[in-house]
C-alpha cells in the first residue's frame, strides 16, 4: 500500500466528490460537472458565505439533481487536499480495527502534482486558516452531534425523512441557549430536505413523555393495551400453530409414502422399478427435511402461545400491590429516564405549520419484559415510597439497584421473542 501511495495511486473506497478514478492508471481525474461545484463551494467560502448558507443554496436550486447536500459533505469537500492536485496518504494511523490516530505531517505520504487540480493550494490554506478561526470563535458547533444521557436519546424519528433526532442547543433572541433534540435530516441537509424544522425543547418533552409513562403504568391503562393487542397476537401465534400442525401432518404422510416405497423395493426384482421407487423415497426424504428445517425455525410456537396466555396473569400479579409511581419522579429524570425509556418503543414527529404545533405519534410497550422490570424496580419504589428508607438508604445503592434492573432488562428482551406494543397518540 505504501508503494501504490509513493506512485499516487488510490487505495480503495469511494472517489472524493468531484472525481472518478482511472482504472488504468488508478489515479483521479475530472468529473466536469461535480467538479464545477467544489470550486463553486470554495469561493462561497473565501467570500464570507458560511457552510449553512452554501448548503441551503445547493438544496434548494437541486444542485446535479440533488437535495441532500449536508453540512458534513461540505465540511469534508473543504478540509479535502486532494483538491489541490497533491495525493495524500497516512494522515491517520489504525491503532485497532475501530480507532485511528492523526498523524504527523512528517509521517505523510505526498506525492504533489498527482492528478488534475480543483482548487490552488493558496485558496485551500486559506480556507483551512477560515475553518480555524470559525471554529474557535464558535466552540460549540451547533451541527456537531453532542452525545447525553437525555431520556429520549434514540427513540424518535422524523415522519417526513426518517431521520433520527438527536440533541442539539439552540439559542433564543437573548443569547439563552436551551437543549432541544432536532432532526438529523433537517439539521445537516435543510429544509428542500426535510421541513420538520421544529425542534423539541428537551427539558419539556422529557417531562411530558416521563409523566405520560407513569400514567400508562396503572392497572386499568395497562390493561387497556393488552385487551387491544392481545386478540391480534395470539391469533398471530394461532396462524403459526396451525401452519406448523400442517406441516407435521404433511411430514406424517410423507413417512408412509416413503416406507411403502421400501416394502415394494423389497419385493421387486425389476431394477428399473427398483430405481424409480429409490428415486420416489429421495424426493420425500427431502421434502421432509425442508419442513423440518422451516418448523425449526419458526420455534416452538405452541410453547409461547401458552407463555403468552399467561401474560394476563402476570399483568394482575405485577400490580396487585398498588405502586406509588409519582414517588419515582423524586429521583430525576437523570436518574431513571434510562429505566422508563424501555416502556416507549418509538416517537414519531410531524410539524404541523399552520396551527404551529407538534404531533407526536407514541408507541408504548408493556410486555413480559418490561413486566419484569418492574418488579425489578419495585424495591426502589418502596424506598421512596417510605420516608424512614430514604433517610437510611445511600443514594448508590439506589443507582445500582436501577443498573441491574436495566441489564436484566435487556436479557429478557434477548430470550422473549413476543412483547405486544400498542400505538396511542398524544
Amino acid at each position: 500500500m505504501r508503494n501504490r501511495a509513493l506512485r499516487g495511486q488510490f487505495l480503495g473506497g469511494v472517489p472524493p466528490f468531484g472525481f472518478t478514478l482511472n482504472k488504468e492508471t488508478q489515479k483521479f481525474e475530472l468529473v466536469v460537472e461535480e467538479a464545477a461545484i467544489v470550486k463553486d463551494i470554495f469561493d462561497k467560502y473565501l467570500n464570507g458565505d458560511g457552510i449553512l448558507k452554501i448548503r441551503n443554496y445547493l438544496n434548494e436550486n437541486n444542485v446535479l439533481g440533488r437535495n441532500d447536500y449536508s453540512v458534513g459533505t461540505l465540511q469534508s469537500i473543504l478540509k479535502n487536499i486532494h483538491y489541490t492536485g497533491d495525493f495524500v496518504y497516512s494522515k491517520r494511523r489504525n491503532l485497532s480495527r475501530t480507532k485511528k490516530k492523526k498523524t504527523s505531517k512528517d509521517e505523510w505520504i505526498t506525492v504533489e502534482n498527482n492528478h488534475p487540480q480543483i482548487v490552488t493550494n493558496q485558496d485551500f490554506l486559506m480556507v483551512q486558516d477560515l475553518l480555524k478561526k470559525k471554529n474557535r470563535a464558535k466552540p460549540e458547533n451547533l451541527d456537531k452531534r453532542v452525545s447525553g444521557n437525555q431520556f429520549l436519546s434514540g427513540l424518535i424519528t422524523c415522519n417526513v425523512c426518517e431521520h433520527s433526532y438527536y440533541h442539539g442547543p439552540r439559542r433564543n433572541g437573548r443569547g439563552v441557549k436551551f437543549d432541544y433534540y432536532v432532526c438529523g435530516g433537517y439539521k445537516t441537509k435543510g429544509k428542500p430536505y426535510c421541513n420538520n424544522k421544529r425542534g423539541l425543547r428537551i427539558d419539556r418533552i422529557d417531562e411530558i413523555l416521563f409523566v405520560s409513562v407513569i400514567e400508562i403504568l396503572k392497572l386499568d391503562k395497562v390493561m387497556e393495551i393488552y385487551n387491544e393487542t392481545a386478540n391480534k397476537i395470539q391469533d398471530r401465534l394461532k396462524d403459526d400453530l396451525s401452519n406448523q400442525n400442517t406441516k407435521k401432518e404433511r411430514i406424517k404422510t410423507l413417512e408412509t409414502e416413503k416406507n411403502r416405497y421400501l416394502e415394494l423395493i423389497i419385493q421387486s426384482e425389476n431394477q428399473i422399478l427398483i430405481q424409480e421407487y429409490e428415486e420416489e423415497i429421495q424426493k420425500r426424504i427431502t421434502e421432509i427435511k425442508e419442513l423440518k428445517e422451516v418448523i425449526k425455525s419458526k420455534g416452538s410456537t405452541d410453547e409461547t402461545l401458552n407463555y403468552f396466555k399467561k401474560l394476563k396473569e402476570e399483568i394482575k400479579h405485577t400490580f396487585e400491590v398498588q405502586y406509588n409511581f409519582n414517588k419515582i419522579i423524586d429521583l430525576g429524570i437523570e436518574n431513571v429516564g434510562g429505566i422508563f425509556k424501555h416502556f416507549i418503543d418509538n416517537i414519531r414527529v410531524q410539524d404541523d405549520e399552520q396551527c404551529k404545533r407538534t404531533e407526536l405519534d407514541i408507541q408504548y410497550k408493556v410486555g413480559i419484559p418490561e413486566l419484569k422490570l418492574l418488579q425489578d424496580i419495585k424495591p426502589v419504589i418502596e424506598i421512596f415510597d417510605n420516608e424512614t428508607l430514604v433517610q437510611n438508604t445511600n443514594h448508590n445503592s439506589i443507582s445500582e439497584m436501577l443498573n441491574q434492573a436495566a441489564k436484566n432488562y435487556q436479557v429478557c428482551v434477548y430470550e422473549m421473542e413476543y412483547a405486544p406494543p400498542v400505538l396511542k397518540k398524544r
